[in-house]
């Protein structure tokens, strides 16, 4: 965690030293389709054994907003702010963090407002580069779902207390031309609160709930797709 905060810290300061008059700034929409899983361990029967878990899918709801800024046609940053659905899915016989469930299947998940900064490099104008950084996210409205003898039971909190409250993570990437992206992320604290306990659910036999995941996705320039919209609505009108 503080290894994320020395992260940011410099590099501000080297933002701060870079930007000048030829620097370009202009803000970056970004959409994401997350394929998610998970890396958890428990203490089973005395043993820490990994726990089973499918690949989460979800296209709903992640949207972003950067501002980029290039100091160079190859060298630049960016920064900003995002909405993101971020989970996992248990499904493993032998563990089962619900007392009155034999047989465990919960998906969990937490909508996440986080603060990216990350470095890039390649040709801008091409619309092709590499970028790499960290981001901060807040966990703040999370939901789970599990079936009882075929029937289904969810729940939903704001800033609940079965999750961690942070969520510092890496990533690197690569935006392609025509705005396709390609990313990996890894998150560095635990999606579970491992010290909660309830009459429903019993988190303290976990040792690990780290989520990691690959997103496909699209990003253009806020500026330009406004644009297109206003010619679109001038060349209506007239009609």
């Amino acid at each position: 965690m503080k290894r994320i905060y020395v992260f940011l810290f410099f590099s501000l300061v080297l933002f701060n030293a870079n930007v000048n008059a030829q620097t370009r700034i202009y803000p970056v929409t970004t959409w994401e389709y997350i394929f998610s899983g998970a890396d958890i361990e428990a203490d089973i029967d005395g043993s820490n054994l990994s726990v089973n878990n499918n690949m989460r899918f979800t296209a709903f709801f992640h949207l972003g907003q950067n501002w980029h800024f290039d100091f160079s046609n190859k060298v630049g940053l960016y920064t900003g702010f995002a909405f993101r659905n971020v989970g996992l899915i248990i499904e493993d016989s032998k563990y089962s963090d619900k007392p009155e469930v034999d047989y465990s299947k919960v998906k969990r998940r937490s909508y996440n407002f986080g603060v990216p900064l990350s470095f890039k490099f390649g040709n801008f104008d091409k619309h092709l580069f590499i970028y790499g950084g960290a981001e901060i996210e807040l966990m703040f409205h999370y939901k789970e779902k599990y079936w009882v003898d075929g029937v289904k039971y969810k729940s939903k909190e704001w800033f609940s207390n079965k999750t961690e409250r942070w969520a510092p993570s890496a990533f690197v990437g690569v935006q392609l031309p025509g705005g396709f992206n390609i990313k990996y992320k890894y998150y560095f604290n635990n999606f579970l609160n491992h010290s909660y306990k309830d009459s429903h659910t019993d988190f303290t036999s976990l040792t690990n709930s780290k989520i990691w995941y690959i997103s496909v996705g699209w990003q253009f320039h806020t500026m330009k797709a406004d644009n297109i919209w206003k010619k679109e609505f001038y060349e209506t009108a007239k009609y």
